[in-house]
């Protein structure tokens, strides 16, 4: 805490007054001194952290992030008083203050995006998924992406889950679904690699962009758990890297699949040529 304190850029304390303000800080303490000294030990450490606060706002995502939380942001001014900014961690955006399709900034004529979306949840372990309206987070935080469902696949994966093939689930309530496609509605600070209106693979596997924190739903007063990504809900909000663009014009009950099915078994494929290839590299083949 007393190193923290000496650090603070937007109220700096003269390090000639350390010694005084250990003195009636640690009085109480049982080793004042060594208190101390570790506190004094550890200073460097808490510059350098202060340092890294200071320099955040040059960061191209904590910049988006602080645009899309207030308007009024002032980026010189920020980046020439970097002090004046620190302790300001404000990074979730309301669907009310986020313009769909925005990247970094906000716009006079805002639209007001959907509160509520249909979804298909798992409450109960080897029971039907429960059909009903549940609500959307009510921010969209950095790198979160918010889309409309058009197709969606279904693999043994999800179907074990449901029946409880993998045992206890601690997560219940909660949404399912890793592959389909979907039309981006909005997106959240930070995110540049899709943007509002492009026709989007879901996928499982991580691709490029922010791994964004996971959304919480509300369903009846009930949290209801989701992962970076979910498709058995009409609308979404899904970590901008599970998300690759492609054509508008391509089949999309294809496409859906590009997002498991096709990928494990093409890895399937792969990884099975490069065992065979490895296991006849190894050894020479038996004697017929």
């Amino acid at each position: 805490m007393m190193a923290d304190f000496f650090c603070q850029p937007a109220l700096p304390v003269p390090l000639a007054f350390w010694d005084d303000f250990a003195a009636d800080a640690f009085a109480e303490f049982d080793d004042p001194a060594g208190i101390a000294l570790r506190a004094r030990i550890l200073l460097p450490a808490y510059r350098l952290r202060w340092c890294c606060v200071a320099l955040d706002i040059f960061s191209p995502v904590a910049l988006a992030r602080r645009k899309s939380a207030d308007p009024a942001f002032d980026e010189l001014e920020s980046r020439c008083h970097p002090q004046r900014q620190a302790g300001d961690h404000r990074i979730a955006v309301s669907r009310r203050q986020l313009r769909p399709g925005s990247r970094s900034s906000t716009s006079s004529k805002q639209a007001t995006l959907p509160t509520h979306t249909r979804a298909a949840i798992l409450a109960e372990l080897g029971k039907p998924l429960v059909m009903a309206q549940v609500e959307l987070p009510i921010a969209l935080e950095a790198g979160q992406v918010l889309v409309k469902v058009l197709y969606s696949g279904i693999c043994g994966a999800q179907l074990g889950e449901i029946d409880g093939a993998m045992g206890e689930d601690k997560s219940l309530p909660h949404l399912l679904g890793h592959e389909g496609v979907a039309r981006v509605l909005a997106v959240g600070p930070g995110v540049r690699h899709v943007k509002d209106g492009d026709t989007v693979v879901m996928h499982w596997r991580k691709g490029r962009g922010i791994e964004a924190a996971t959304p919480k739903y509300t369903w009846e007063g009930r949290t209801v758990n989701a992962g970076s990504l979910t498709t058995f809900n009409e609308r979404a909000v899904i970590s901008e890297n599970r998300l690759t663009p492609i054509s508008a014009d391509s089949d999309l009950e294809v496409a859906a699949l590009y997002g498991c099915a096709v990928t494990t078994g093409f890895g399937v494929v792969l990884r099975s040529l490069s065992a065979n290839v490895k296991h006849r590299c190894g050894r020479p083949p038996a004697a017929q």
